[in-house]
């Protein structure tokens, strides 16, 4: 008896559910309309019958798996929460901060963080493509180095002739990277079939999408595919052309929707991220230029940024339902109700308390890592704010490398901590910080850096400022900036070598057994779950000989969960030795309003230029805290002591760089400034004996971030002289003018060694031009420098003698006030 005659009788026996007869009803009917053309009626009903049953079978197995899995990832979170901080003690509840580090790194937990697993899965999944990341990183413009290379690497894996060998071998090795994230994503518990001749995923626009109507769409993509290749998931047959041209508009209504035509009304939205990718890769083109061409026209960015992109997705929803499980959403849940129902059922209202607050943060950390709030409420809001802040980056942080010398400072705090020699770093620095240094940064990109500096183009950025939603223009513009200061370079050249050292110490150490180690580098270990047992396994590793040295690589350990617990340990420590924005950090600064909101990004804006400083809080200060007393009391002393001396450079390289003689360093006033500038939060030492900032604003309208400033700036250049010309005063106009050009013109404003040539060639000419008393102002400035116990070497105007800096002053006794 064929299907179609049985279902009817299911659904009255209630043996089969409404939904799931109406899902085989549409299934069958559809196959029995494909067999119909090949085969009589009676083997079409049959053939349509057996290919129904054993696709629902394998749907009903899928979903048991997933059951299975999403029970078993809830109860092995339990179980790793009760590990926290040496285990529950007897009568106590499950100390709430334990669900917190289920998401992100705690010293007091071994078990892996979501963030870091996440991490370690891009790692491996970028030192696959370690070439084509070499050779094809974004120049200080954003563009590709080599989009000749790009479109051959796109033709070969459409499976074209390609001449370039080296292009063959990259489209090879974006091959193998996409099936190993296609398995790993299976193996946690997804569903995404092997398609043989399947070439790159596509990353359509909507907005691109929302400016034509669907047969515009249909009538420039449907001669560029490949018919051939493109298999109906439900029937596992070619398309026919009514279900193709269906499957194409929901495609089309799903991505200018941004989702919405796939949800009703009132309800909360997939919350598994199993399903997700089975049903977006039946597109194939016909070739790599059609590929190109329909990607110029719709798409959302470029091949290597595709496949970035795609690298980024699929590391997050991997490392998602690894730690979470098939349904995240449900176990963040678990995670939540559980820590509060334990102190419910043994705690007081101060646990009761705690447990509340975590709940809620694991939640607000769940928002952040799944994008949840980058989802701005007004795109058009956030994206115009993203655009101004990302002005504001270049024209305010151009000198901002002057300050990143507290990152040796964090990092030699980073390696006495871990039991690791802080004098061997500045070599291996130089040698990672010279350009076209590709070899040793495709080594340190297996060892956990670099690969993020070569595949993101605002790398830098988002260190300083976390990440922006702005104008493509705008974000090229303000990493552009960060690249020609010189920052971005220093970041990938200290990062890497902070990682290429720890990969170091654990290959010189791997004769040794677990207890024959340092105690502080065995103390490391232990922070991200390496026993003896996981010792040995590391330590077990055939070394991979590169630069003419043996190695143990992270992604070459024979267990791979084992190797990604030793890139979770690189990863981490190499965020508290150059310290950058963090899931936690992020969390914390969009909890204020959601993005798109005036709230929200006034907000953000208050945040821009301070986020680095809340980090460097974050990841040290909550390390102190998790000490005993005296230990705390040591790493306090040493890093205070450690960034301070680093501070002082800064600040002295800083006066340098605005062409004043250093600052005489013996008055409490300098050393109060060093402390800050060391720690991260240097703008606010300006205010020490001084009444401004370096941006010449109030403590008050400073505290608010370079935004206001700048909106403080444009109001009293228009309202303000509005009002001044009413009461019959002179007007500040050209003076406005010129503060506004001094403060806010993006490069020119902020870049190190541009700056001193814009004052002095363009502004303080025009200032001379506008102002009958420039040259006594001039005058009172330069007086008021030397007064301070310094002066100009590079006099404002260029009216005085030019000089070398006065070194010696330095070390000379403060002026008397």
């Amino acid at each position: 008896m064929s299907l179609g005659v049985c279902i009817p009788d299911l659904i009255e026996q209630g043996k089969i559910p409404k939904a799931k007869a109406r899902q085989a009803q549409k299934l069958y009917d559809e196959l029995l309309t494909r067999y119909d053309h090949e085969m009589g009626d009676a083997a079409a009903k049959s053939a349509a019958t057996e290919r129904t049953i054993a696709i629902l079978k394998g749907e009903a197995q899928q979903a048991k798996r997933r059951k299975f899995m999403a029970i078993a990832a809830q109860q092995d979170a339990g179980a790793r929460m009760r590990t926290y901080n040496g285990g529950v003690k007897a009568g106590k509840p499950v100390d709430p901060r334990a669900a917190v580090a289920v998401m992100v790194r705690d010293d007091k937990a071994s078990y892996s963080p979501l963030e870091l697993r996440q991490r370690a899965i891009k790692v491996r999944v970028h030192g696959m493509m370690d070439r084509m990341l070499a050779d094809l990183r974004k120049t200080v413009t954003g563009k590709v180095r080599d989009p000749a290379l790009e479109s051959d690497i796109v033709r070969a894996l459409n499976g074209e002739a390609v001449d370039s060998l080296n292009a063959r071998e990259m489209a090879e090795s974006v091959r193998g990277a996409m099936d190993y994230l296609r398995q790993r994503f299976n193996m946690a518990g997804g569903h995404i079939p092997k398609m043989e001749g399947y070439d790159l995923p596509h990353r359509w626009s909507a907005q691109q999408l929302r400016g034509v109507n669907f047969e515009q769409w249909l009538g420039d993509v449907m001669p560029a595919l490949d018919r051939a290749r493109m298999i109906d998931r439900d029937t596992g047959l070619p398309f026919s052309d009514e279900k193709l041209r269906t499957v194409l508009e929901e495609t089309f209504q799903g991505i200018r929707t941004e989702g919405w035509s796939r949800r009703k009304p009132g309800s909360a939205g997939a919350s598994s991220i199993a399903n997700r990718h089975a049903d977006e890769r039946f597109l194939h083109f016909r070739s790599a230029d059609d590929w190109l061409r329909i990607n110029d026209q719709y798409g959302a960015a470029g091949p290597f940024d595709t496949v970035m992109g795609h690298v980024e997705m699929m590391s997050r929803e991997i490392a998602a339902m690894e730690i979470l499980g098939p349904n995240p959403e449900a176990t963040v849940r678990f995670l939540g109700d559980s820590i509060i129902r334990d102190a419910q059922l043994k705690g007081d209202a101060s646990a009761i308390n705690k447990a509340n607050a975590a709940a809620a943060q694991v939640r607000t950390l769940w928002d952040e890592y799944s994008g949840r709030n980058a989802a701005p409420v007004n795109e058009r809001l956030a994206r115009n704010f993203g655009t101004v802040r990302a002005v504001q980056t270049s024209a305010k942080l151009g000198s901002a490398v002057l300050s990143a010398v507290g990152d040796f400072a964090m990092t030699a705090m980073t390696r006495r901590f871990n039991g690791m020699p802080a004098t061997t770093i500045l070599s291996d620095y130089v040698r990672l910080l010279r350009p076209g240094n590709k070899d040793d940064m495709m080594l340190a990109m297996h060892m956990g850096a670099a690969a993020d500096e070569w595949a993101e183009m605002a790398a830098a950025m988002n260190r300083l400022t976390g990440e922006e939603l702005t104008g493509e223009f705008a974000q090229r513009l303000a990493s552009g900036t960060l690249r020609l200061s010189g920052l971005s370079r220093h970041t990938m050249a200290l990062r890497a070598t902070h990682a290429r050292q720890v990969s170091g110490l654990v290959t010189r150490e791997a004769g040794k057994n677990l207890e024959q180690l340092d105690p502080a580098f065995r103390a490391m270990l232990g922070r991200y779950g390496i026993g003896a047992t996981e010792w040995d396994g590391i330590r077990a590793t055939p070394l991979t000989q590169e630069r003419g040295a043996g190695w143990i690589l992270p992604d070459k350990v024979a267990d791979q969960k084992l190797g990604d617990k030793l890139l979770e340990m690189i990863q981490s420590e190499t965020d508290f030795a150059v310290p950058t924005v963090d899931l936690r950090t992020r969390a914390a600064m969009n909890t204020v309003g959601r993005r798109g909101t005036w709230v929200g990004e006034i907000a953000r804006s208050a945040f821009l230029f301070k986020s680095f400083g809340l980090t460097v809080l974050n990841l040290h200060g909550r390390r102190m805290l998790d000490m005993d007393g005296w230990s705390a009391a040591r790493y306090a002393a040493g890093l205070t002591v450690l960034t301070t001396l680093a501070g002082a450079m800064a600040v002295q390289m800083k006066e340098v760089q605005k062409g004043r003689d250093p600052m005489a360093m013996k008055s409490p006033q300098f050393w109060g400034k060093a402390m800050l500038q060391g720690g991260g939060w240097g703008i606010f030492g300006d205010f020490i004996g001084s009444s401004e900032s370096r941006f010449g604003t109030s403590l008050g309208v400073t505290a608010t971030g370079p935004m206001f400033q700048t909106a403080s700036n444009l109001a009293d250049l228009t309202v303000g002289n509005a009002m001044r010309a009413a009461r019959g005063d002179d007007t500040k106009f050209w003076k406005g003018t010129l503060q506004i050009m001094r403060q806010e013109v993006p490069v020119a404003s902020s870049l190190w060694y541009v700056r001193p040539i814009y004052d002095r060639l363009i502004l303080n000419n025009m200032d001379r031009m506008i102002d009958p008393d420039h040259d006594a102002n001039v005058a009172r400035i330069m007086r008021k420098a030397e007064e301070d116990g310094g002066g100009y070497y590079l006099p404002p105007d260029l009216s005085e003698d030019v000089r070398a800096p006065d070194f010696a002053g330095a070390f000379a006794a403060p002026p008397e006030q």
